[in-house]
């Protein structure tokens, strides 16, 4: 299993739910301790862990963040694309061009690098699953703002809405851990 954005919150709650039923599990992200910390965490829940400093605006990371993962455990199964930024909260239309441009280049096209290349070692491995987390802001937050990070991920299948108080529950598809003995 692969996790972008998996050095705090939501990817680092799901890598250990995934580690608690043996997964090998790849950590990606920008904070090499934050992502140190996450594979402590796996291998503590029972599974094994990589981190690879990886920034996902840039394809020729990911691209290696990919060959890594089929270099270290053998193939992919599963990728959850949940990195995400939500710009500068309480800017609104104050942000700028690059703010805006940060926002697209993490929150979609990361995603769109990250299937280009997962796709095909997913494939390899005979069959698995892509899931995208979206980020939606909370309604305290202004307009303008609240305009932008949804755009940004209209790409995705479906939407969830996470609340700070809420806890990642782990979805059906763990169930496919199960049945075999170490997936990545």
């Amino acid at each position: 299993m692969l996790i972008t954005g998996g050095t705090s919150g939501i990817g680092r709650a799901t890598a250990v739910a995934f580690a608690e039923q043996g997964a090998n599990v790849v950590i990606a992200g920008r904070r090499e301790t934050q992502g140190t910390e996450s594979v402590a965490l796996v291998k503590k829940a029972g599974g094994n862990g990589l981190f690879v400093c990886t920034d996902v605006t840039r394809e020729e990371e990911i691209a290696a963040l990919v060959a890594r993962t089929v270099e270290h455990f053998g193939q992919l199964d599963f990728a959850f694309n949940n990195a995400g930024v939500a710009g500068e909260a309480g800017a609104g239309i104050a942000n700028t061009g690059e703010v805006f441009d940060h926002i697209m280049d993490t929150n979609v096209r990361s995603v769109s690098f990250g299937m280009k290349h997962q796709i095909p070692a997913i494939l390899q491995s005979g069959a698995g699953a892509i899931v995208k987390m979206l980020r939606f802001l909370d309604s305290d937050q202004t307009p303008a703002l609240q305009s932008t990070l949804p755009a940004s991920s209209r790409s995705s299948v479906s939407r969830n809405r996470w609340r700070s108080s809420s806890r990642p529950k782990v979805c059906e598809s763990m169930q496919f851990v199960r049945r075999s003995s170490k997936r990545t």
